[in-house]
Formats: C-alpha cells, sequence, structure tokens
C-alpha cells in the first residue's frame, strides 16, 4: 500500500530521516511534486549528505511561503556550514547569500553561528 504525504512528514519528525526520504520517493507521482514532500525532502537531505539534492529542493522552496523559506533557510544554512567544513568559502558565502534571501529576518543566526564565523 502507498504511502501517504502525513507518513512521510511522521518519519521525518521522528528523526527517521532515510525512512521518510525513502517512502517520499515512494509516494504517486503526483503526491510527490507538491510543497510538502519537497520540505520533508530537503529538511532530511542534510542529515543523510543529499547535498545536490537538497538544494534543487531548497531553490524551489526558497520563494514560497512562509514554511518553504524557513526551510530553505535552514537547508541552505546547514550547506553553507557543510561548504566551509570543505574549505569552499566561495560556495560556502552564495549559501549564505541564498539563506539570507529566503528569510530576511533570520540573518541575525548566519552571522551568529560559531561554524560561519571564518566567513566574516
Amino acid at each position: 500500500m502507498p504511502m501517504t504525504i502525513e507518513e512521510v512528514q511522521g518519519y521525518a519528525l521522528l528523526g527517521m530521516y532515510q525512512e521518510a526520504w525513502d517512502a517520499a520517493l515512494d509516494l504517486d507521482p503526483d503526491d510527490r511534486m507538491v510543497a510538502d514532500v519537497w520540505r520533508v525532502r530537503a529538511g532530511c537531505a542534510p542529515h543523510l549528505g543529499a547535498w545536490d539534492e537538497g538544494e534543487v529542493l531548497a531553490e524551489l522552496l526558497r520563494h514560497g511561503s512562509d514554511n518553504d523559506r524557513m526551510v530553505a533557510f535552514t537547508f541552505f544554512h546547514k550547506f553553507a556550514v557543510h561548504l566551509l567544513a570543505l574549505g569552499k568559502m566561495g560556495e560556502a558565502k552564495a549559501a549564505v547569500k541564498k539563506a539570507s534571501e529566503a528569510a530576511p529576518a533570520r540573518r541575525l543566526a548566519l552571522l551568529d553561528d560559531p561554524a560561519l564565523a571564518a566567513l566574516w
């Protein structure tokens, strides 16, 4: 029996990121292509090292609803930390810029994050 979006969200809320990711991919195609599922997958992506997929999803979300933009902000924030840890300063700055654009009111969280201190 196919999963529902609510079940996919439930896995993610329980921290079962791989299960949520897999269940999202098993949804019917029409159910898979909605912001609710994109938000879950973008939220799971950093936990799974699925940076490329997460970036695509966050790009889709960063100009959407308030919830969409917060998920995009969180993804790009974590992505910036990841990129900086790899020594990719320019790419980390680009991720910070995207996070800032997604949720301008949260910019201070980026400035206050010690994991991003090397950018300033």
